[in-house]
Formats: C-alpha cells, sequence, structure tokens
C-alpha cells in the first residue's frame, strides 16, 4: 500500500477503523433522537388535535401513557447520547462499551417510539397517507439505524408493525 494512502500510525489500522466505528455509533444516537423528537412531536399534536367519544385523544389514560413513555425514552435517548458524545469531546481513548450501548438502545427506543406514535394516529380510515407522511418515515429512520445488525431484525420488527396494524384494521 501506497505510504500516502496510510491512515494514523504504521499498524495502527484497526485502532482507526474502531474509532470510525465508534464516531458512527455516537451519530446513530443523535439521529435516532432526532427521528424521536419528531415522533414525540407529531403523535403530540395529532393527540392534542383528534377528538374522540367528546374528548381529546391526549385525556385518556393510555394515550397519556404512551406519550410519557414516548418522552421518557426521547429524554433518556438525548441524555446518553450528549455523555457518549462528551466522552469523544473530552478526548478519552476508551469509550467502545458506552457507544455499543447508545446504539443498541436508542435503535430499540426507536421502534417503540415509532410504534407508539403509529398508535396514537390510529386507523383514520384505514392507515392511510397522512399518518405515513408524518410518521411512516420514521420507520425507514428506524431501519437505516440497524444497520450492523442481522438484516432480518429490522424486517422482522417491520412486520410486526404491519400485523398489528392489519389486527387493528380487522377489528373494526
Amino acid at each position: 500500500m501506497p505510504r500516502e494512502n496510510i491512515l494514523g500510525p504504521l499498524g495502527k489500522g484497526l485502532k482507526v477503523a474502531l474509532t470510525v466505528l465508534d464516531f458512527g455509533r455516537t451519530t446513530f444516537g443523535a439521529c435516532t433522537t432526532g427521528t424521536a423528537i419528531t415522533c414525540l412531536r407529531l403523535a403530540v399534536e395529532h393527540a392534542n388535535r383528534r377528538r374522540q367519544f367528546g374528548r381529546s385523544l391526549g385525556e385518556f389514560e393510555l394515550v397519556k401513557k404512551k406519550i410519557a413513555r414516548m418522552a421518557a425514552y426521547t429524554y433518556a435517548m438525548e441524555a446518553m447520547t450528549t455523555v457518549t458524545a462528551s466522552l469523544i469531546d473530552r478526548g478519552l481513548e476508551d469509550y467502545m462499551l458506552e457507544t455499543a450501548m447508545l446504539k443498541v438502545f436508542t435503535t430499540e427506543a426507536l421502534w417503540e417510539i415509532v410504534n407508539d406514535a403509529f398508535q396514537i394516529h390510529g386507523a383514520n380510515d384505514g392507515i392511510g397517507p397522512a399518518v405515513f407522511v408524518e410518521v411512516g418515515g420514521a420507520i425507514f429512520e428506524a431501519i437505516q439505524q440497524c444497520i450492523g445488525e442481522h438484516p432480518v431484525v429490522p424486517l422482522l420488527a417491520l412486520e410486526r408493525i404491519l400485523v398489528a396494524a392489519r389486527a387493528r384494521d380487522d377489528d373494526r
């Protein structure tokens, strides 16, 4: 390999590669957190706007619990991302465990948040374009965040969401 193509000290290529991986995991945490914030905002807006049985959806206990859980996960995701990024900013040498935990937690939490956002939006004449435009993009964001996992994992999670949506439609 030509000398000009070598990154970092000679013989330390694995360390460079792992550092890049750690930075990427931290970026995943930030991306999933941003998507979670958007899903939470959209769910709250919809819960306050949509009325059922003479009350806004946000007044129902189950919807309150879903929004509270979404908010708690989002807060934890943001805090975890901030702390992990600060380890990198402070110049620590080893933060591989923290970045790995960040990626796993934020990816899994995002799936829960997306699922709750879909449930709060409900069927509205079937799962129509409005729901997919507002919340559906988060599914694809969540799938992208599963890079490095077995390729079937995000597809199984997506299938679980779609099966739940079909079951909800069948109950109507």
